[in-house]
C-alpha cells in the first residue's frame, strides 16, 4: 500500500513538473491598412494540444468563441487607466523583488520570429525619405535594446517608401516562447506587489 502511494505521488510530481517545464508559444500578428487594423494573438501550450486565439479589431477584443470583451474605455469614452500609468511606474520602482522576477522571466523568454513590413508614404517625397530613415534607426535601436532583455532572434524589417502617395500599411509577425513555471513565478511576484499597493483589489473590482 505504501509503495502504491509513493508511486502515485511520484507520478503526480512528474506530471506537475512536466506541465511547469512545458513551453508556451505566443504568436502576435498585426496588420494595418490605412485606418483599419487587426491584431491576432495565438497561444499554444503542450505542443499545440491547448490552443487559444484572440482577435482585436478597432480596439475591442473578441475571442473566436464570440464572447465579447469589454472595451478599455468608460461609458463617457475616456480611457480607463486603472491602475494609472503613474501607479504602475511607482509599483515598478518600489518593489525590487518584482523587478528581479520580471527581469529574470524576460531573460528566459525567446523571441523566435520578428518580421516587420512597412509600406508608407506621406505624399511628400522628402518627408517620406526622412521618415523611412527614422524608422530604420528606431527599429534596430529598439531591437538592440530588447536583445539585452530577452533572447532575440535576428529581426527582419522591410521598409517600402511610396513617394507619390499617402498610404500606411504595416504587417508584423512575431513569435515568443517561454515556460509555464517561469510565467507563474513572475505572475505571483506581480500579484504580491499589487496586493501590497492595494491595486490588486482595485483591478479586480473594476472588472466586475
Amino acid at each position: 500500500m505504501v509503495m502504491v502511494s509513493m508511486a502515485a505521488v511520484i507520478l503526480v510530481a512528474a506530471a506537475v513538473l512536466f506541465l511547469l517545464l512545458s513551453p508556451v508559444r505566443v504568436r502576435v500578428l498585426y496588420r494595418r491598412r490605412e485606418s483599419r487594423s487587426r491584431t491576432i494573438v495565438e497561444v499554444r501550450w503542450l505542443w499545440g494540444m491547448v490552443h487559444k486565439r484572440w482577435v482585436w479589431r478597432g480596439g475591442a477584443g473578441v475571442p473566436d468563441s464570440g464572447r465579447g470583451i469589454a472595451s478599455w474605455r468608460d461609458p463617457e469614452g475616456r480611457p480607463d487607466l486603472v491602475p494609472e500609468v503613474a501607479g504602475w511606474w511607482r509599483l515598478w520602482r518600489r518593489h525590487r523583488n518584482l523587478r528581479r522576477s520580471v527581469q529574470r522571466f524576460l531573460r528566459r523568454v525567446t523571441i523566435r520570429k520578428w518580421h516587420t513590413d512597412l509600406r508608407f508614404g506621406t505624399g511628400d517625397a522628402v518627408l517620406t525619405g526622412v521618415l523611412a530613415g527614422i524608422f530604420w534607426s528606431f527599429f534596430y535601436g529598439f531591437a538592440a535594446a530588447l536583445g539585452t532583455r530577452v533572447r532575440l532572434c535576428r529581426p527582419v524589417a522591410r521598409v517600402r517608401p511610396v513617394f507619390d502617395l499617402r498610404i500606411v500599411e504595416i504587417d508584423v509577425d512575431s513569435i515568443a516562447q517561454f515556460r509555464v513555471g517561469q510565467a507563474i513565478g513572475a505572475g505571483v511576484s506581480l500579484a504580491i506587489a499589487l496586493w501590497k499597493e492595494g491595486l490588486l483589489w482595485r483591478s479586480t473590482r473594476s472588472r466586475v
